[in-house]
């Protein structure tokens, strides 16, 4: 228990048995915040903002270009595309052009060609076998030999004759394909 005494008029009164003193405050010195100055915060904000529109401008930047090389690849393989077609086409038109039955049938109207029914056989012997005495068979007598080149010069006739033909299908083909 606490007692007080009164001391003197106007004192302070003292307090018996178990005193409290008065203690004095102890100043914990909280550390003091640096104060930044509203021109830095501002300053440090409009930097911070330009920073992550740059970011955003670059991000932008690349997307545009991504989107715009994909655009250019797509037109790049639908032309592609259109050209490989086109060849294919031309390919066909072509085997058309080269199609046996189409000269034929060119050289028929147009030539005056005449188709020939009589097909001709021809068989070579080899007449240099040896025979069984070792002689080899009679030569060709000179009327048969005379026949032969005429029949060689005709021959050569009818090929000179081909080749003008085949000359004159070949400039209608390549002339007007």
């Amino acid at each position: 228990m606490v007692v007080a005494i009164k001391r003197a008029v106007g004192s302070e009164y003292q307090y018996s048995g178990a005193t409290y003193l008065p203690q004095e405050k102890q100043s914990i010195k909280a550390r003091s915040k640096r104060q930044i100055s509203p021109f830095l915060r501002v300053t440090l904000g409009i930097f911070f903002v330009a920073v992550v529109f740059c970011g955003g401008l670059s991000f932008l930047y690349i997307k545009a270009g991504t989107a715009k090389m994909n655009y250019e690849i797509s037109n790049i393989k639908r032309t592609n595309l259109e050209i490989v077609i086109k060849n294919e086409k031309l390919k066909l038109e072509i085997e058309k052009l080269k199609s046996l039955d189409r000269i034929e049938a060119l050289a028929v109207t147009s030539l005056g060609m005449i188709k020939s029914t009589n097909i001709e056989y021809l068989v070579m012997s080899d007449q240099t076998k040896p025979t069984a005495n070792g002689i080899s068979p009679a030569a060709p007598t000179l009327a048969a030999a005379t026949k032969s080149s005429t029949d060689i010069n005709q021959a050569e006739a009818q090929i000179s004759s081909g080749e003008k033909f085949l000359q004159r299908i070949e400039m209608l083909v390549f002339n007007k394909g």
